[in-house]
């Protein structure tokens, strides 16, 4: 009695785990599925230091000890432009975190002081953003436990230059992606910030006609401590978050920066 008791629960255990094993090559299998359509982002609420409330978008690869990336949107948009490039990053497996800055997108509603300053042109509330950034990177580092040096940056236009001072701030951040950086950005000198970047990896997508706006002298100041790839495209003068899902086809720039840089794949291509 006793020892067919033992055999039913051997057996019990072992399709549990080919049952286990299956769901988990189903799931990996889905999530390189292009056909399988992403989950909706939670929307999350984010505590930042001074005090403000502002929303957050978080999709979460559900594996353990995967990066993850933080996106940061132009003045006056919101996270949903990043929409088909996080689709993209969950399907390599990278966590991602969209936050609304004060003032902008879902962030409006809790946030009205800083709305009603940038209606007026208020630029001190630029400089408030790194606040709306660091709750981020709490969140990422502290809640969902993931390493700094596991975490990487994708800012347009303001959103590169908070990238950039929150890399001055969090030296084991991995690294950047700018779309769009300015070397003077809504009253902010960037300049400084770029010079604590130290060795890690920065990726500079601009059109042409934005070159020299702050592309290439960041890239000039940083060519010989970091591993820079700058590049640049032909076409209308757009910034930041608005060069995605266009012909040029940016993503693909991201991901194969994000496949080297934070997944660590070599010749990602």
């Amino acid at each position: 009695m006793f020892a067919t008791a033992r055999n039913r629960f051997r057996a019990l255990a072992v399709a549990c785990a080919m049952l286990c094993g299956s769901a988990a090559v189903a799931s990996g299998a889905s999530r390189n599925d292009p056909a399988v359509k992403p989950p909706e982002p939670q929307r999350i609420e984010l505590k930042t230091a001074d005090g403000q409330t502002i929303a957050g978008f978080w999709l979460d690869a559900h594996e353990a000890g995967r990066p993850a990336v933080l996106l940061l949107h132009n003045s006056g948009s919101d996270h949903f432009p990043y929409r088909a490039l996080w689709e993209r990053l969950l399907r390599l497996g990278v966590n991602v975190l969209a936050v609304d800055f004060r003032g902008h997108g879902a962030s409006q509603r809790t946030t009205r002081d800083a709305y009603e300053k940038l209606a007026t042109r208020d630029q001190s509330v630029y400089r408030e953003f790194i606040q709306d950034a660091q709750a981020g990177l709490d969140f990422l580092m502290r809640e969902q436990k993931i390493p700094a040096n596991r975490i990487a940056i994708v800012g347009g236009e303001v959103g590169a230059a908070v990238g950039f001072q929150a890399l001055a701030s969090n030296p084991k951040l991995r690294g950047l992606v700018a779309l769009s950086p300015q070397t003077l950005s809504y009253g902010m000198d960037v300049m400084p910030w770029v010079a604590q970047f130290g060795k890690r990896p920065l990726l500079i997508i601009t059109s042409k006609k934005l070159l020299h706006d702050g592309p290439q002298p960041i890239a000039d100041k940083l060519q010989k401590t970091a591993t820079v790839q700058l590049e640049v495209f032909p076409g209308a003068e757009v910034r930041g978050v608005e060069m995605l899902q266009q012909p040029a086809g940016i993503e693909r720039l991201i991901l194969a920066w994000t496949r080297e840089w934070l997944l660590g794949e070599k010749n990602p291509g």
